[in-house]
């Protein structure tokens, strides 16, 4: 599930390599916590907050839950039992919303974010327009660090000097394919 986890927020434009970063632990939490987020290191409660996880062997689909209360947001309905989904809680969700932290964002109080604070068994939610606004909004995460050194250009005899800029992760296709074309000088551009 991480693969799919991580690729929501790829999709939206995180950076891999934050997402790259994040650690992973098992451990039995407080009562009531599926898990928790600490700098980078993610720990996920070994019994789901009592509940149990949900491990969804096909996580692109979600025709498992009952309902859909938003364009993100599904639920099992309470006369699908018994049903697998409905008495446990989504890792999916947890697994999505814990790399959010990663990303530096802030549990919600909203009911249908991804980034909301809490998740009731036989819910799944994914990334709201919220919460790929809210990634965008706080800038590091949505960005890439690109380093190039360029070649000597024999036709001009020089060497352009070597940088690393951030570029935004929705750009990162068009750097890529200039800097792949570029015609390294020592002219100013």
């Amino acid at each position: 599930l991480l693969p799919t986890a991580k690729k929501f927020w790829l999709d939206a434009g995180a950076s891999s390599s934050v997402l790259d970063a994040a650690k992973f632990a098992i451990a039995d939490l407080p009562t009531g916590f599926a898990a928790w987020t600490e700098g980078k290191a993610i720990t996920l409660d070994a019994a789901g907050a009592g509940w149990g996880w949900y491990v969804d062997a096909d996580p692109m689909t979600h025709s498992e839950y009952g309902g859909q209360s938003a364009a993100n947001a599904w639920f099992a309905d309470s006369s699908d039992r018994p049903n697998p989904v409905a008495d446990r809680l989504d890792l999916l969700t947890v697994l999505v919303h814990e790399l959010g932290h990663i990303l530096n964002l802030p549990s919600t109080s909203s009911a249908t974010d991804v980034m909301g604070q809490y998740l009731a068994p036989g819910q799944r939610r994914l990334l709201s327009s919220t919460d790929i606004a809210d990634l965008h909004a706080a800038g590091f995460s949505y960005f890439q660090s690109v380093s190039v050194t360029p070649t000597v250009n024999p036709a001009v005899g020089a060497l352009s000097t070597p940088f690393t800029a951030l570029v935004a992760s929705d750009q990162w296709q068009v750097v890529h394919d200039w800097l792949a074309n570029a015609q390294f000088d020592n002219e100013a551009t």
